[in-house]
């Protein structure tokens, strides 16, 4: 895995968040949560804990959940993620890497997403291939090595890629969602059925915002993408 020049991580660093955009998430009297964004074309339903655990205790926080995507014209897929949400130095709060490892269970699509703020760096895997994409401090965006001026742009790259173009579209989707804030922890911990300090031996969790609060041209456009309707999107204009 790489990001940024000369930076390796580890092939199990990736994504963590929580909900989203147009209609506000929801919690079920049972716990599930339930988001719909009219705009694009698609609803998260069932989407529940299935286990919180610490793994790795001086290092991160594991999550896995699994909801039920439902996007208008390509049907319902129940999709599994998987989330790894890193500590930060505590001196360093914003240094923390999350990851997304997104599983379609009805086609088997699998993709990983790793996002390292230090880096302003998006990494998305599949099998032994991954594509790199950078945010600039200009705005702007390169996609393995190649300029985008800005988020269109690089998903305009990505389309060539099948990395991204055959990932599944309701894992995407569930990204997408996931991708809009960033995790509370110690919120999750206390309004959730699982129980667990936001600390950790000494160390705080990572806080390093939304993935998509810093590419937010970047993941409206590629959602509006996956849908298959870029060019009418008014999240992605031309």
């Amino acid at each position: 895995m790489r990001i940024g020049p000369g930076l390796v991580v580890a092939a199990c660093v990736l994504v963590s968040c929580s909900s989203g955009k147009s209609k506000a998430p929801g919690t079920e009297p049972d716990g599930e949560e339930y988001y719909e964004d009219e705009e694009i074309g698609f609803e998260v339903d069932d989407f529940g804990w299935e286990e919180v655990e610490a793994k790795a205790s001086d290092t991160h926080w594991t999550r896995t959940e699994t909801a039920k995507m439902v996007i208008k014209d390509l049907g319902v897929h129940e999709v599994r993620l998987t989330e790894y949400d890193f500590f930060a130095d505590v001196q360093d709060p914003k240094s923390g890497t999350q990851v997304l490892e997104i599983e379609d269970l009805v086609t088997n699509n699998f993709r990983a997403v790793t996002f390292v703020p230090r880096e302003s760096a998006i990494l998305m895997e599949s099998d032994d291939k991954d594509v790199l994409i950078i945010k600039n401090p200009d705005g702007s965006y390169t996609v393995d090595d190649k300029p985008a001026a800005n988020g269109r742009a690089a998903v305009e790259l990505l389309k060539q890629n099948p990395i991204f173009a055959d990932a599944s579209p309701h894992g995407m989707l569930l990204a997408y969602t996931v991708a809009q804030k960033k995790t509370n922890w110690s919120t999750l911990m206390k309004t959730s059925s699982p129980t667990g300090p936001s600390t950790f031996d000494g160390q705080q969790k990572a806080e390093s915002g939304s993935v998509c609060e810093r590419f937010q041209d970047f993941c409206d456009c590629a959602a509006c993408f996956k849908v298959g309707h870029i060019d009418s999107c008014n999240r992605c204009p031309k």
